[in-house]
């Protein structure tokens, strides 16, 4: 039954990001074409929901990947590109790329990261991460 949508439950797992902007609109529209079956939502660190997809303990994974970064084994998972959004990064005025136009994320290697809960004034509708 479960195969047909009729009843059972979806196991989704997903880090904070993908839990805040794909996943809500995912869940109404999975709602709507299945209400019979249950949506267990976990919220888990990237390598921790590729861990339990292969495992089976979970059904779908929600993960973020950089354009440079490793996407996950097409022998292993079955993956599509949801979005493609950018991210707005903060620094002091102090900090070593401060006076850069762009930054990759592997410049930011090594500094302490921050996700912050409530929206930023200026950047509606999009993911917001401040490093110190």
């Amino acid at each position: 039954m479960l195969a047909r949508g009729e009843s059972g439950r979806v196991r989704l797992g997903s880090a904070v990001t993908g839990l805040r902007s794909v996943a809500p609109a995912a869940v109404r529209a999975f709602r709507t074409r299945f209400p019979g079956l249950e949506l267990k939502l976990v919220e888990l660190q990237p390598t921790e929901v590729l861990a339990r997809l292969r495992s089976g303990r979970l059904d779908v994974g929600i993960v973020a990947l950089t354009r440079d970064g490793v996407t996950p084994d097409a022998e292993v998972y079955v993956s599509e590109v949801l979005v493609e959004q950018e991210l707005v990064v903060a620094v002091s005025s102090r900090h070593p790329l401060a006076r850069r136009r762009r930054v990759g994320l592997d410049a930011l290697r090594n500094d302490q990261w921050l996700l912050l809960a409530r929206p930023v004034s200026g950047v509606p509708g999009r993911d917001r991460w401040a490093t110190r």
